[in-house]
């Protein structure tokens, strides 16, 4: 497992995306563009109103009104992981679809509409882990774990052919299977819709990074990344 020489123990191999606003690279106070320091260069859009925090390093600020946007092409017949560090505001408890907060979300642009793969959480669960546009109601729903209001969050999703393994905290909390097909158009954070800049279900909290990996990291690399970013969110 190589890592970035110099810098924080980050997982490299496969990396193809990295959105980090604690680095000057990445972000800059008051910049529209949330930079790309993987070697892709796909560069994200904050698109609506937003601020910078300085704290934990940094991070980026929705209130509930607003998105991030990369023009990402995800082939989710691949292998490939995602990670993301996120903090709630306000966590609602309604399960219902409209009242769910999105982490992540993916614009497929073909028939199946923009549901190719998302994250929307509630107080005590996750839901809308979707395949083409089919919600899949299994293990993950329903009193899953606790988020809470104010609580900074690791999501990883690792899928390994059609098995997705999914780990909050470095912690593996179970898997689904499911089969995908598609390519995505963009990778969005803090909310879902069927264009780069569509805001529903959004997220009001901070977003402070993001990862794709072309390939599933294994519970062992995916420890080390959020052994890299505990010291930083005061995580355990």
């Amino acid at each position: 497992m190589s890592t970035l020489s110099g810098g924080p123990n980050v997982v490299m191999d496969g990396l193809v995306l990295w959105l980090d606003a604690a680095n000057p690279k990445s972000y800059v106070s008051g910049s529209t563009t949330w930079n790309d320091i993987s070697r892709s260069q796909l560069n994200g859009t904050i698109a609506s109103s937003y601020s910078y925090s300085s704290s934990f390093g940094g991070g980026i600020s929705f209130a509930g009104n607003n998105t991030m946007y990369v023009p990402f092409v995800l082939d989710t017949s691949t292998n490939f992981t995602i990670e993301v560090v996120a903090k709630c505001n306000t966590m609602i408890t309604e399960q219902s679809p409209q009242n769910r907060q999105t982490v992540w979300s993916f614009i497929s642009g073909s028939s199946q509409g923009y549901q190719l793969l998302d994250l929307e959480v509630w107080n005590d669960g996750i839901t809308s882990i979707n395949g083409d546009n089919t919600n899949f109601t299994g293990p993950l729903t329903g009193n899953f774990f606790p988020i809470g209001a104010n609580n900074i969050k690791v999501y990883t999703l690792s899928k390994s052919g059609t098995s997705q393994s999914w780990y909050f905290d470095s912690v593996f909390r179970g898997s689904v299977t499911q089969t995908y097909t598609g390519l995505s158009q963009y990778f969005k954070l803090g909310s879902r819709g069927p264009t780069p800049t569509g805001i529903g279900q959004p997220w009001n909290g901070a977003f402070y990074s993001a990862k794709i990996y072309n390939r599933a990291l294994t519970a062992q690399e995916i420890l080390q990344n959020y052994n890299s970013l505990k010291s930083r969110f005061g995580l355990t």
